[in-house]
C-alpha cells in the first residue's frame, strides 16, 4: 500500500486523466463543428485547452477556472420558455400543431 504515498505516480495519472479529457472535449468539438453549432464548439475548445496537461496552468487553478467557465456557461443559457415563442416555428410546421 506505499504506493499510494507515492506522489509522483499520482501526478502521472492526473496527467493521463487530463489528456484524456482533453481528448474527449476536443472530439466533442469536432462533432459539434460537425452540426454547425459553433458556440458549443468553442466551448469545448475552451475547457480542453484549459484542461490541456500542456497548459501553464497550475493544477488548482486549472481545476477552479474549468469549472468556474463551465458554471458560467451553464447559468448563462436561457430557459426554453424564454428562448422559444410559437411565433418562431415556421407557418408549415404551425399548421399541424394548431388542430
Amino acid at each position: 500500500m506505499r504506493y499510494l504515498y507515492d506522489v509522483k505516480l499520482w501526478d502521472r495519472i492526473e496527467t493521463g486523466v487530463e489528456f484524456l479529457i482533453f481528448a474527449a472535449l476536443m472530439i466533442a468539438a469536432i462533432i459539434k463543428l460537425g452540426h454547425n453549432d459553433f458556440l458549443q464548439a468553442l466551448f469545448y475548445i475552451v475547457l480542453a485547452v484549459i484542461i490541456s496537461p500542456w497548459s501553464q496552468f497550475e493544477r488548482v487553478t486549472k481545476r477552479y477556472s474549468a469549472s468556474g467557465y463551465y458554471a458560467i456557461q451553464f447559468f448563462s443559457l436561457p430557459s426554453p420558455i424564454k428562448a422559444f415563442k410559437f411565433e418562431d416555428v415556421p407557418h408549415s410546421c404551425r399548421k399541424c400543431c394548431m388542430s
